[in-house]
Order: structure tokens, then C-alpha cells, then sequence
């Protein structure tokens, strides 16, 4: 994987999701400006957990004071006018505790490298399988 041999903290796994707890009771934010993919992860996700979904980094901070604590943010990288990894610069300060996730459809050392040093629990390449970013979650949450 090439963002497991540009960084040294190994994103991917092969331990088969079907071996962890499955992730639920956990309120997730995603940000997404694919409608298909956002409905595609607030479908799986909202099974067993609260999911509110935005295709704009600014609904997101708009909506997030009247929100419940948010304990998982999904974030795409490529999004208009603020990309993920500004989102997250905004948003890792209020909430320290919460599980990261940056999701891409183009996959760079120099996005993984920021993505580690900021601190992002997982970066994720699209097309991606679901039990494979849930598992990157459920690891996370301790």
C-alpha cells in the first residue's frame, strides 16, 4: 500500500473487520460532497449510530455548536472552497478526544505525511470498502 510505505504508521490491516466490534453508539460527522458517497456512508453507518452528513466544510462549523458531541469525523480531502485537512486544523482543537478520518480519491506521500503529522487517526483511499474504514474507526475508539 502506498501509504503504508510512505509513512511509518500502517493505516491499512488485515485483520478482517468481522474479528472487531462493529462500530456503535458513536455520533459522526461526515463531510462528503458526493451525494452518492455521503448517502452510501450515512446508510451504512447510521445502522447503529447517529450520522449527520455535509457537503461543505462551512455547513459543517455552521451546524456544529447545535449538535450532539461528534465522536467520529469523516472528512474528504477535496472539498469546495475548504479542504479536509483545513476542516480538521479548525476543528482537532474542540475536540481532542474525537476519531479523525481523512478520505481521498487521490493518494500522495505528501498528503499522508501531513495527514500523519497533524494527527488524523486514518487516511483512506477511495474507492474504499466500508469494513475497512470502520475497522480504522472501531481501532481508534478507546
Amino acid at each position: 500500500c502506498p501509504v503504508s510505505a510512505a509513512c511509518s504508521r500502517d493505516w491499512s490491516s488485515d485483520v478482517c473487520s468481522s474479528d472487531l466490534a462493529a462500530l456503535t453508539g458513536q455520533t459522526l460527522a461526515i463531510v462528503e460532497d458526493d451525494e452518492l458517497i455521503a448517502a452510501s456512508l450515512s446508510d451504512y453507518f447510521g445502522r447503529a449510530n447517529k450520522v449527520q452528513t455535509f457537503d461543505r466544510a462551512e455547513d459543517l462549523l455552521e451546524a456544529l455548536p447545535g449538535m450532539e458531541p461528534v465522536t467520529v469525523f469523516i472528512l474528504d480531502y477535496r472539498l469546495p472552497a475548504m479542504n479536509g485537512i483545513e476542516l480538521f486544523k479548525q476543528l482537532k482543537p474542540g475536540h481532542p478526544d474525537a476519531i479523525f478520518v481523512c478520505i481521498s480519491g487521490e493518494m500522495s506521500v505528501e498528503l499522508a505525511e501531513e495527514a500523519q503529522s497533524l494527527g488524523f487517526d486514518g487516511l483512506i483511499l477511495k474507492p474504499f470498502d466500508f469494513h475497512i474504514l470502520e475497522q480504522n474507526i472501531v481501532e481508534n475508539i478507546g
